[in-house]
């Protein structure tokens, strides 16, 4: 009976989350083209007195759907020696390190919200937006952004350049 390595399953679940949020804002983009739905508006964007806050472009979901791509490349490409070789668009280990770092921190800030209608801190509560907010995707942001910060000192811990600097020092990194 092996035991799950949980720097892989975490890898695993951020980059997996990543890609199917990626290709929902694919789908949504190309969907846009033919068939816009204000009901299915209503339920990913938030609204202000009964209008969307905002109007998504294709090419704005598309940019969106290509950062998250990016991100869950990021995420799976976190440890060298499984992938090594497999790395053609990430020159350095510092990608993944901060890539994860920077993952951590915009979900984190986005599962804590604007204070007034995204996050757990949002005011207003009573829009369609705001309860699948309050369900999913906050906690799917706090999620994501766990993840990557337990990835990112993961990947701190086992460089070269954590181990000669940091830990002489007395930081401890319990596993």
């Amino acid at each position: 009976m092996s035991s799950i390595n949980l720097f892989s399953l975490a890898k695993t679940i951020n980059a997996s989350l990543f890609l199917i949020i990626s290709l929902l804002h694919i789908y949504w983009a190309v969907k846009g083209l033919f068939q816009p739905n204000q009901y299915f508006l209503s339920l990913v964007i938030p609204e202000i007195d009964k209008e969307l806050a905002f109007k998504p472009g294709i090419g704005a979901t598309l940019l969106v759907a290509l950062a998250l791509l990016v991100a869950s490349f990021i995420s799976i490409w976190a440890i060298k020696p499984i992938y090594k070789g497999l790395k053609p668009f990430i020159v350095s280990e510092w990608w993944c390190i901060y890539g994860n770092l920077a993952i951590a921190i915009i979900f984190g800030i986005r599962a804590m919200g604007d204070f007034k209608y995204v996050g757990f801190f949002k005011k207003i509560r009573h829009t369609q937006f705001a309860y699948y907010d309050t369900h999913l995707y906050s906690p799917l942001c706090l999620l994501i952004a766990i993840l990557a910060f337990y990835i990112y000192l993961q990947i701190r811990y086992q460089t070269d350049m954590y181990q000669k600097f940091v830990l002489p020092y007395g930081i401890i990194f319990i596993q």
